[in-house]
């Protein structure tokens, strides 16, 4: 389970700086961007909870 939410954390946070690069000339980069930066952060979160 830990290596699954490394993995989405890492994944997630790829997209949100990639997408997030473009947030200022696109509007769904930015909806894009903060999915994924909301998305790592529970991924984040719930390695805290099984740590």
């Amino acid at each position: 389970m830990r290596r699954v939410g490394t993995g989405c954390a890492t994944a997630c946070k790829a997209c949100a700086d990639e997408c997030g690069s473009h947030a200022g000339q696109h509007e769904h980069c930015r909806i894009c961007a903060d999915v994924c930066r909301a998305c790592e952060h529970a991924c984040r979160d719930l390695l805290a909870t099984i740590s």
